[in-house]
């Protein structure tokens, strides 16, 4: 395990701001520290398998871990073109794609005013965060277990999210949207793959292996008998 080497400390961007880090988040677990700041109620958090440029990359796909301390209603005007909604508080991943605008990285939905390929897709709630906000001037504990085809986001040592994919390398990074004084810390990777979740295809050949082992047993059984 390395060491975490560095504190980021991110403003308030009035729209989603990243700041990737060196480290590939691909099949390595990684852990650090978040402590937001007072003084707003919205969203920090992390950008996995992001890629230098993905924020302006019309072809980015990347997910979006979050979390927004007050459930808000907001429509953000130009150069924003979807229309405004709310930003429910809690915990959640999302699917990027393309470039979205504030409204939808507001609401994590893929909304008229960008093209279709441009948007967020919402995947999972924290399963004891999905409707709790973060307390400020509070320090959490993120660790992530990121691989090929599975996610696993633990705060303070409880699992928030599992979820199952086909996921891009990239980096980590971290995200701040309208919150200001957002210290990131003490991040350190954990050397050695994450084992990924068999395709559905693999599960497939692995019972019809299984299959062929029960067959024979019970041919040999018969015969023995």
């Amino acid at each position: 395990m390395r060491p975490g080497r560095f504190i980021c400390v991110l403003k308030n961007p009035a729209s989603a701001g990243f700041s990737f880090t060196h480290r590939r988040s691909d099949r390595s677990p990684a852990q650090g520290k978040i402590r937001p700041g007072s003084g707003d109620d919205d969203y920090v958090g992390f950008a996995l398998g992001f890629q230098p440029g993905d924020s302006t990359n019309a072809a980015a796909n990347y997910l979006l871990v979050d979390w927004k301390q007050g459930t808000q209603s907001f429509d953000f005007g130009a150069p924003s073109n979807s229309p405004g909604g709310n930003a429910v508080s809690g915990l959640a991943v999302s699917r990027v794609t393309g470039i979205p605008d504030a409204d939808e990285f507001w609401q994590h939905k893929n909304l008229a005013g960008t093209p279709a390929g441009s948007g967020l897709q919402e995947l999972a709630s924290g399963t004891s965060l999905g409707n709790t906000g973060w307390t400020a001037n509070t320090e959490y504990t993120f660790t992530f277990n990121f691989g090929p085809n599975d996610l696993e986001v633990f705060v303070n040592g409880v699992k928030e999210l599992d979820i199952a994919g086909v996921f891009g390398n990239g980096r980590l990074a971290f995200y701040n949207f309208s919150q200001a004084n957002v210290t990131y810390s003490a991040f350190e990777v954990v050397e050695g793959p994450f084992p990924a979740v068999p395709e559905p295809e693999t599960y497939a050949m692995m019972l019809a292996g299984l299959g062929l082992l029960g067959f024979i047993a019970r041919r040999r059984k018969q015969r023995g008998t």
